[in-house]
């Protein structure tokens, strides 16, 4: 991988090429402004990137997250079609702001500067909410659902994941952050997203999941997850699973 960093206005764009993975992330961070600078956006041009891993994928989330705390912008243009699966099937993509090339990036930010932006709609809040909650499951960032759950989400399963429970009750966010972590010492779950649908308080999600277990087999999951969300969080969780698929995969 290579990167080549300049300065347009108050945007620091990020040139990378080749592959960007768990060998070269941190060199990725390094080249991108501290989170403490205020003063810049970023762009980071992946025209040049022909692969990006789970590895890269968390130094955009974690500056994503740097950028809009301090009131500025994370955007990526030159986006190949199989990044661009990935950024779709992660969810990062709804979060990112994307751009076909530099020159559309600076065109689109001074027609922002116009521009009266338009509060976003309760069904598209809710769905930022679900995604961010997904991706917070994804990268293993357990301390971001407070910001996405409420103390005492209820969550149900069907059928069952428990011989005598179908479903769990949290005290807190802290509590729901354990059992994750439980299930992720056993199992490591990639969530893919197929499609996602908000209508009033609730948000409807197609997922995939792929869970690989201590013997080395691979399954793959698709379920449905229906989310009811009160003031921007989630209070109740419900999921329906294929398990005939799961046991076809056994036989």
């Amino acid at each position: 991988m290579s990167l080549h960093t300049s300065r347009r206005g108050g945007t620091v764009i990020v040139r990378a090429d080749g592959r960007i993975d768990s060998r070269n992330a941190g060199e990725f961070q390094a080249c991108l402004p501290a989170a403490d600078d205020a003063r810049s956006n970023i762009l980071i041009d992946l025209q040049g990137v022909d692969y990006i891993s789970s590895a890269g994928l968390r130094v955009l989330l974690a500056t994503l997250k740097e950028r809009r705390a301090l009131g500025k912008t994370l955007s990526c243009c030159g986006v190949q079609p199989s990044i661009r699966q990935v950024f779709d099937m992660s969810g990062l993509s709804t979060h990112l702001d994307l751009h076909e090339s530099q020159e559309s990036y600076f065109a689109r930010a001074v027609q922002v500067a116009k521009a009266v932006p338009e509060p976003a709609s309760l069904q598209q809040r809710n769905k930022e909410a679900v995604l961010q909650f997904l991706m917070a499951i994804q990268f293993q960032q357990f301390a971001e659902l407070s910001a996405v759950t409420f103390d005492g989400m209820t969550t149900t399963h069907a059928p069952s994941l428990e011989a005598q429970r179908g479903g769990h009750e949290f005290a807190s966010a802290a509590e729901y952050s354990d059992y994750l972590k439980q299930l992720n010492a056993s199992k490591d779950i990639e969530i893919v997203i197929q499609s996602v649908i908000a209508e009033g308080d609730m948000v409807a999600v197609h997922n995939i999941s792929t869970h690989s277990y201590a013997d080395g087999r691979s399954m793959t999951t698709p379920y449905m997850s229906f989310y009811r969300l009160q003031d921007g969080k989630i209070v109740e969780a419900s999921h329906v699973y294929d398990r005939l698929h799961e046991q076809s995969q056994l036989s």
